[in-house]
């Protein structure tokens, strides 16, 4: 694999990686992808892409130094990946482009979630924490708690 390393080269690790990928070759970047769910567009898409079946840090760090081995590229840590990262941000030695780990707890955290919607006026649907007696007109969706 060529290792030379150009300031606009870019790792995005995601569970699905294709609509980033598009949007971020367009604004410049050269695209090295790891993600769960193939693609023959974020095949064509990318310089080279990896699959792999979860997100098991040992694994991806394993990729990653074969993709870039002088730890110069940068990294965008996307769904699937970002939401398991509680501490730090294990591949820190490289410029993260995306949310920090500050961020994306606050995301990923309920209660500090929809309180920051709230201290800054922002409307959003009625949240509950369980099945409407109906059983209609409701999202599901998973927090982290």
């Amino acid at each position: 694999m060529n290792h030379n390393t150009n300031s606009n080269d870019l790792i995005i690790i995601a569970s699905s990686c294709e609509d980033l990928a598009k949007s971020l070759k367009l604004c410049g970047f050269n695209i090295f992808s790891i993600a769960l769910h193939e693609s023959v567009k974020l095949n064509k898409i990318s310089k080279k892409t990896f699959y792999v079946e979860n997100f098991l840090l040992s694994k991806l760090k394993k990729i990653i130094d074969e993709i870039d081995p002088k730890q110069k590229k940068k990294i965008l840590l996307g769904s699937g990946l970002a939401e398991k990262i509680f501490r730090k941000n294990p591949f820190l030695s490289r410029e993260n482009i995306g949310n920090n780990t500050k961020t994306i707890n606050k995301l990923n955290n309920a209660s500090k979630f929809f309180n920051l919607l709230s201290c800054n006026n922002i409307d959003f649907p009625v949240t509950r924490s369980d099945i409407p007696v109906n059983g209609k007109n409701w999202i599901k969706k998973k927090f982290l708690l």
